[in-house]
């Protein structure tokens, strides 16, 4: 049978796998899931452990935007949990400074910080900037192995939902050891193998550029080149996606997204393309295309990624172009 969760991978399908396990506390295949998840989420801190489950539990969601929330009574207790937890949760996009906005409305609801349980659950790597963020709004994160070592073990549970999603995630925790080319547009192991092969190599190969790997909220993976130092708010940036380099394919393109470069510098830039492209650039002209200055689609282009050879050749032989460019461009 194929796997739901590869072909709804997206955050909402989480929220909605989170709630519907959650909210099955009574059935009798789940309640002591329910509860060792309950359990894993707070780090024990409720007292449900030595008891035969809830009572009662109810989840919400996008309550002030926020994704997943719960709330519950324990067995034999008449009064309302102690805790409110309330689940941040993501698959391959990055936190993107919500959670001190969360933070406020959390305040108005516990002033003394006492009740509730904030979880910011990620089911792909972090990197240290997100951790760090995460850490300094004082929200409990779980880290991509934390969640597989849980999942791992319901693979076999009787329940075809629980045993898909456990699958699910024990595949995302091997994608993020990949260290192969990926044959498919599997973000968490493009980005395992950008960082851990692809990084090293191109950075060692191409002494003048620094780079950087990034995950995409739009499906893809990314990896930027810039000239060394200058990974500024005024640079040109030449970008690699996961997405166009699959098949054999290779294409980068030269961007300006978020850069203070203004539509007279963008000319000179196009025509540096033109002239210093050395047969692997063009120069993208025209109203449409106000944040691509050029691309490496040319038609006959020798660029490739049908082996890895090919490809760390393919992004190498492109950088030392665009390096070239952005020195003619800086010069002009």
């Amino acid at each position: 049978m194929k796997n739901l969760f590869d072909y709804a991978p997206k955050e909402l399908t989480q929220d909605g796998f989170i709630r519907w396990l959650l909210e099955n506390y009574e059935d009798k295949d789940l309640k002591e899931l329910v509860r060792n998840f309950v359990l894993f989420l707070t780090d024990k801190k409720v007292d449900c452990s030595n008891d035969s489950g809830f009572r009662f539990l109810k989840t919400w969601a996008q309550v002030n935007h926020m994704d997943v929330g719960c709330d519950f009574f324990y067995a034999g207790s008449d009064k309302i949990s102690r805790y409110v937890l309330v689940i941040e949760d993501k698959t391959t996009s990055r936190e993107h400074k919500q959670l001190e906005t969360y933070n406020k409305v959390l305040k108005r609801w516990d002033p003394d910080n006492s009740r509730v349980i904030k979880v910011f659950y990620k089911t792909s790597p972090s990197d240290a900037d997100e951790i760090s963020r995460v850490n300094d709004a004082n929200w409990r994160m779980f880290q991509l192995q934390e969640i597989v070592d849980f999942w791992k073990e319901y693979t076999s549970h009787p329940n075809v939902i629980v045993s898909a999603y456990a699958d699910h995630i024990v595949k995302i925790g091997e994608s993020a050891n990949a260290v192969t080319m990926p044959a498919n547009n599997d973000l968490v192991a493009w980005d395992s193998y950008m960082k851990k092969v692809l990084l090293p190599q191109l950075s060692k190969d191409v002494e003048d550029a620094e780079f950087d790997v990034r995950t995409a909220r739009y499906g893809y993976v990314f990896l930027n080149v810039y000239p060394k130092g200058r990974c500024d708010g005024h640079t040109p940036y030449l970008e690699v996606r996961s997405r166009d380099i699959l098949d054999g394919h290779f294409v980068a393109r030269i961007l300006k997204y978020e850069k203070d470069i203004n539509e007279e510098s963008l000319r000179i830039l196009r025509q540096m393309i033109s002239e210093k492209g050395n047969r692997l650039f063009k120069a993208n002209w025209g109203g449409k295309r106000t944040q691509q200055a050029g691309t490496t689609a040319v038609k006959g282009s020798c660029l490739s990624s049908k082996t890895e050879g090919d490809l760390i050749n393919s992004i190498e032989s492109a950088a030392r172009v665009y390096l070239e460019i952005v020195a003619a461009w800086d010069g002009r």
